[in-house]
């Protein structure tokens, strides 16, 4: 419990940008579909905005779990924080809880129809609106074909939040270290 209200800041801000990464996505997806039955049912843009929302999420995730091992970085070198690198996958995983509770009723609702379940696994694809072309029966329509897609979902965000806290402890930036500065460099 300690934990959470540590990083009770930064697992609100994951929330808060997964659910403005979701709408942007839901958004795109609905103008791209649109323009598909106005285009004759070419879909081509509707998966490339579709790939382009994932990125962009990736990318958010990136940038806040990076900061958050940089920030960490300073106090494990401070002598004020005893390093952990799975820090970064445990706040995605709490940030994560309402992709896994929405997907687990998605699941259980295409197997058990319920009045409950159904309202709650319609919220699944609303609020995992970046995955649309994933779960749209227009797109690829996996959840169609692996119901257990929708508790899945959170699978990418973990694996981002993980790599990109990793290299934010050990300082790398964009996946490359910073180049090392000779000493003539450094006296300017």
């Amino acid at each position: 419990m300690n934990y959470i209200k540590e990083n009770k800041s930064l697992i609100s801000k994951l929330i808060v940008n997964h659910i403005a990464m979701s709408i942007f996505g839901l958004l795109m997806a609905i103008v791209t579909r649109f323009l598909a039955s106005r285009n004759g049912g070419n879909m081509i843009l509707y998966y490339i905005v579709g790939a382009l929302a994932i990125l962009m999420y990736a990318v958010v995730l990136y940038v806040n779990l990076w900061e958050k091992g940089a920030s960490d970085k300073i106090k494990v070198d401070g002598g004020r924080m005893k390093l952990n690198l799975l820090n970064g996958l445990i706040v995605s995983l709490f940030a994560n809880i309402p992709t896994i509770i929405f997907g687990i009723f998605a699941t259980i609702n295409c197997y058990v129809e319920s009045n409950i379940t159904g309202y709650l696994a319609a919220l699944s694809p609303l609020y995992n609106g970046m995955y649309t072309i994933f779960t749209d029966a227009k797109g690829l329509a996996l959840g169609t074909y692996f119901p257990p897609i929708f508790i899945f979902l959170c699978v990418p965000a973990l694996i981002i939040s993980l790599v990109s806290y990793i290299l934010g402890v050990k300082g790398y930036k964009c996946l490359f270290p910073e180049p090392k500065k000779n000493q003539d460099e450094k006296l300017q």
